[in-house]
């Protein structure tokens, strides 16, 4: 399936796809990705991945430098593959950009600045959420045939789940987190001021209002310090 992929090499990208899966945020996740799939897919000269929506774009992870500029391109001119592929087609291709009305500022810059000629992005998208493109750049006309087109829709599923996974992973790890440091600070104040479970609690958030810092702040201080502002305490 992968013809572009010497024999030797299958090791290799089996390591990259379990180093993806394994990867505990969504910004090295997102980083092993466009390495991999500008390694392991023919035709690709770079690839990113960008968080985009209608009125927010943003660089998540490149491939090299060619990449991060060519999305800076996008987000500048406010035009390019990645927008039309996150709010309206779900896989977009130019075969050449030099002769593609589409994005006219876009395609010329990256054309006469950066030598790409053809390009295809991808939505990385859930059943529960859109997250952005996959993005990949090659430097000949037509340089992503049906075979590497299908591949890279593939990786595009693949990594639009694991981005996203690992998102609400990172949320759940960050609240339990919270929580701990909570707990552990009034577990602190209860011993200290012989209050209830409830009364630590209070003396938290209030200084949390009083001071306009996250609750998660005062805690991680109080642990850290082993003191409350004054005016609190």
């Amino acid at each position: 399936m992968l013809s572009n992929t010497p024999s030797g090499a299958l090791g290799d990208l089996a390591m990259a796809a379990r180093d993806i899966d394994a990867a505990e945020t969504v910004d090295s996740v997102a980083q092993q990705s466009v390495e991999f799939v500008a390694t392991y897919i023919g035709g690709c000269a770079a690839a990113s991945i960008t968080f985009a929506g209608r009125e927010s774009f943003e660089s998540l992870a490149e491939s090299d430098s060619l990449a991060l500029r060519a999305d800076q391109l996008q987000a500048e001119l406010g035009e390019g593959p990645s927008l039309d592929a996150v709010v309206e087609t779900p896989t977009v291709y130019a075969a050449d950009l030099a002769h593609d009305p589409r994005w006219p500022l876009w395609a010329g810059s990256v054309v006469h600045d950066l030598g790409v000629r053809s390009i295809v992005s991808y939505r990385l998208f859930t059943s529960d959420e859109t997250i952005g493109a996959l993005n990949r750049s090659g430097k000949e006309v037509d340089a992503f045939d049906d075979e590497a087109r299908e591949l890279g829709y593939l990786a595009a599923t693949q990594i639009a789940v694991v981005i996203s996974s690992t998102r609400k992973e990172q949320s759940f790890r960050s609240a339990l987190a919270t929580r701990v440091a909570i707990g552990q600070a009034q577990g602190m104040l209860m011993e200290r001021f012989g209050l209830s479970a409830d009364q630590a609690f209070n003396v938290l958030r209030r200084a949390s209002t009083s001071h306009d810092v996250p609750l998660r702040e005062i805690a991680d201080e109080l642990i850290r310090t082993r003191e409350l502002p004054a005016d609190v305490e």
